[in-house]
Parts: C-alpha cells; sequence; structure tokens
C-alpha cells in the first residue's frame, strides 16, 4: 500500500519521514493535533524499539542475576514461567517443549535444546503431566525460582525509577493506553493474517 504519490527518491527522502502525513492523516479524519500526538508518538516508539532490539533493558536485568544466562535461555526460563502462570496468556498450563517453542517463537528442536541446557543448570526440571504419565512437563527448580526473583526484584527496582514523578493519573492513562495500542496491533495483525 503506498500512502503517497511522489516516488521515494533523493529529493523526497531528505524532506523527511513525516512529511504529508498530516494531509495524508487529515484527509482520514485525523486533526493536525492528533496528526501531530501520533507523528510523535512514532519517533519515541522508534527510539523505544532500538533500545529493545538492541537488548539494552534485557542486558541490564541478566547483569543483576546471579545465575549468567545468554539470552535465548533467559527467554526460555521466562517462558516457562509465563505458561505456569497463565502471564500475559488466557490461562495458566502445565509447560510443555510444544509451549515453550511456541512462547518464545522458535522450532521445538530449538526450545529443546534450551531446556536441555537449563536442566542441566538446575533451573528447570522435567516432570510427568497429571493427565497424562506419557507426557512431559517442565517446572521451575527452586535454584529457577530464586533467579525468576532476582529478575522480578530487579525489573520492578528499574520500573520504579522510571515511573518516578509520574503522576498517579499518568501512570493509569499510560497503562491504559499502551495495552490497547499493543492488543489493537494484535487485532490488525490478525486481521491481516486472516486475508490470507
Amino acid at each position: 500500500m503506498r500512502l503517497f504519490s511522489e516516488p521515494l527518491d533523493e529529493k523526497t527522502v531528505s524532506r523527511g519521514p513525516h512529511d504529508g502525513l498530516i494531509d495524508w492523516l487529515g484527509d482520514r479524519g485525523y486533526s493536525v493535533a492528533s496528526a501531530e500526538a501520533m507523528m510523535e508518538f512514532d519517533i519515541a516508539y522508534f527510539q523505544w524499539f532500538r533500545i529493545v532490539m538492541r537488548g539494552e533493558v534485557r542486558d541490564l536485568l541478566l547483569r543483576a542475576l546471579d545465575e549468567p544466562l545468554d539470552p535465548a535461555s533467559f527467554h526460555g526460563l521466562t517462558s516457562v514461567a509465563r505458561i505456569a502462570t497463565g502471564l500475559g496468556r488466557p490461562a495458566p498450563e502445565e509447560p510443555t517443549i510444544g509451549l515453550v517453542a511456541d512462547e518464545m517463537c522458535v522450532d521445538p528442536s530449538r526450545a529443546s535444546r534450551i531446556v536441555a541446557d537449563l536442566v542441566a543448570r538446575d533451573l528447570l526440571e522435567r516432570g510427568v503431566a497429571k493427565e497424562d504419565a506419557r507426557k512431559s512437563i517442565l517446572r521451575l527448580t527452586p535454584k529457577g525460582i530464586e533467579t525468576m526473583h532476582k529478575f522480578r526484584d530487579t525489573k520492578w527496582t528499574m520500573l520504579a525509577q522510571v515511573f518516578d514523578g509520574w503522576t498517579e493519573a499518568e501512570i493509569e492513562a499510560f497503562s491504559t493506553l499502551f495495552r490497547r495500542y499493543a492488543l489493537s496491533i494484535g487485532d490488525f495483525i490478525a486481521r491481516d493474517r486472516a486475508k490470507g
């Protein structure tokens, strides 16, 4: 989908990525103030996305852990915790390799290697599913639980400092609006996938 009729060349690129957006958004019913706010969000989102892509927050949290973990192992460990508690998921489930692979967005063989490393480090243990003794499930060990507690404490210490000075209303509004944005993006992606 092309937003603008002008070709992308040296002249149009040098003007800036937001040139013409106020008019384009205006044609779709957005006020100038809304369009300007959306462009400011676009800039802030890009800055935040770069921090995420470079792994700066993740690396800060990993450095605070007593157990040295690479990003993939950390993601595997937190995936098991999220699946078991239902955090960000429809409901808690017994973690399996398949669910960990899905949560991590990797293939099952990669998830299996990550889990094997976490088991060898005594952060996870394999158990048997209650409803099917042939099915292997994953559990955090006491060492894994302690690692997750350290991660949680470090993360919330950071977040408390990040939100220091924000009013209650600002924190509530940010939380509500960011969640709404994330859900709207998810809905957009689901509708696009459904189109085939």
